[in-house]
């Protein structure tokens, strides 16, 4: 691929991997070396764009791969801090905080689905994929899809309300 088509791929993939791996690691500077890790990779193969079915596809499942492995490095890293001692916890601003609070509550809750409808939501709700591009990126139907997203929307609504009911009986 030539330079050119690689800066275009870039330009159009490179806010929603970010996104992406960025609900995956939930840490920016994480979320910016898995996409930076990723396009290196995809230059290095130096494959014409044209020998993939589909470069987003290829693309999301490289930065899945990679915020996986960045969150195994992760947890070894803290791990071996807590046995040695050492101060884990990094300084947060305030204005993080409530946006961490909020983005684990919705994580929490996006976690606790299976793992095709969490991230069939992530990809429709907060990446703006239509269904189509989704059935294509997770090699489903697009009536699968749908009722993926059904579904894991309904099992959020439902765990929200089961908490907001526990809460409101705590007081």
């Amino acid at each position: 691929m030539s330079s050119t088509e690689f800066e275009i791929l870039v330009k159009e993939l490179n806010e929603s991997l970010y996104r992406f791996a960025f609900f995956k690691v939930r840490r920016e500077d994480i979320a910016q070396d898995v996409v930076q890790e990723c396009m290196v990779k995809l230059w290095n193969e130096n494959k014409p764009l044209k020998h993939y079915l589909n470069v987003k596809a290829y693309c999301i499942t490289l930065v899945k791969n990679k915020c996986i492995d960045a969150l195994r490095a992760e947890t070894t890293r803290r791990n071996y801090e807590l046995q040695n001692n050492q101060n884990v916890f990094e300084p947060n601003v305030e204005d993080q905080l409530e946006r961490e609070e909020k983005l684990k509550l919705m994580d929490f809750y996006l976690n606790q689905l299976n793992e095709n409808q969490a991230t069939a939501l992530r990809l429709r709700d907060f990446e703006g994929y239509s269904y189509s591009e989704i059935a294509e990126l997770m090699s489903q139907t697009e009536a699968n899809v749908k009722v993926l997203i059904f579904r894991g929307r309904n099992a959020l609504i439902q765990r929200i309300k089961k908490q907001d009911g526990l809460r409101s009986i705590a007081y």
